[in-house]
């Protein structure tokens, strides 16, 4: 694994590659470094994927103007690392709240993207209040260790697993990431990410039991776009399932960059700035 800074405009992106290959870019859930998407990439590294998991502004040592964000400024970000380190054309993975970034990329960046892949992908169907008010919890840098774990309850397809997952991905917690974030997702209309025009190919792994994104999201989404979109349901896992379901997910992902058949540059190697 390598790592390295990309300047995008005024921003300094950090990026962590893994592999060599067909690329995938990885973005993490709101309020989060992408630590956590750290076995996950290893798993598709093992595939023969170039897995390159990207913090998003305020998260590790990603740093860039934080007022005034729309979700586009996150999806140029993402498209810089793109072109930089040799990626495109690109399958972007999204996870949480990086779902709608990886959706924006698609729209913004056509020619760049071969694939989106959304893990617990949410926007049209709400989540029932409590949820709502556990995903909050996670946003605020503020909540104690154990208003986070009961929020954490909500975020996994077995409570009883809320404070072992929790132990599992703590430190990535990016509070400094929050408020800017869903201040960009409350200024981008949702029909400028949800399906944005084009014939890109979707995958969409949810879980049965994620309450935070309701897995009616993406069968909505199947409807919506037909055979543009493949929708892979995980039971009995919640909305963290690259954590609770790893090897799921994984080999969902495997196969579908595997089936977007078009001729693609490998990821290059790049300079490590250090980990």
């Amino acid at each position: 694994m390598e790592s390295t800074l990309v300047k995008v405009g005024e921003a300094d992106i950090e990026c962590f590659v893994h592999g060599a290959g067909r690329s995938i870019i990885l973005l993490p859930g709101g309020s989060l470094s992408v630590g956590y998407l750290s076995d996950l990439a290893s798993a598709l590294a093992a595939s023969g994927l170039c897995a390159v998991r990207l913090n998003p502004r305020g998260a590790g040592r990603s740093v860039g103007p934080m007022e005034d964000l729309t979700l586009h400024d996150y999806a140029s970000d993402v498209a810089g690392v793109a072109q930089e380190l040799g990626l495109a054309p690109t399958v972007v993975l999204g996870h949480a709240f990086g779902n709608r970034i990886a959706r924006t990329v698609a729209g913004d960046h056509p020619d760049l993207v071969r694939g989106v892949v959304l893990v617990s992908a949410g926007g049209k169907v709400e989540p029932v209040p409590k949820a709502q008010r556990a995903l909050a919890t996670l946003f605020t840098p503020t909540a104690t260790e154990a208003e986070v774990v009961e929020a954490m309850r909500w975020m996994v397809g077995s409570p009883e697993n809320a404070a072992s997952v929790w132990e599992r991905f703590k430190g990535d917690r990016a509070p400094g990431a929050a408020a800017a974030q869903m201040s960009a997702a409350r200024a981008t209309p949702l029909e400028e990410w949800w399906a944005p025009p084009g014939d890109v190919a979707y995958l969409v792994v949810q879980g049965l039991d994620d309450a935070p994104a309701p897995p009616a999201n993406g069968h909505l989404l199947k409807d919506e776009l037909g055979d543009r979109v493949t929708v892979v349901d995980i039971p009995a896992a919640g909305h963290l399932q690259p954590l609770e379901a790893p090897s799921v997910v994984a080999e969902a992902v495997i196969s579908f960059v595997s089936s977007l058949d078009d001729p693609v540059p490998s990821g290059r190697p790049v300079r490590s700035s250090g980990s």
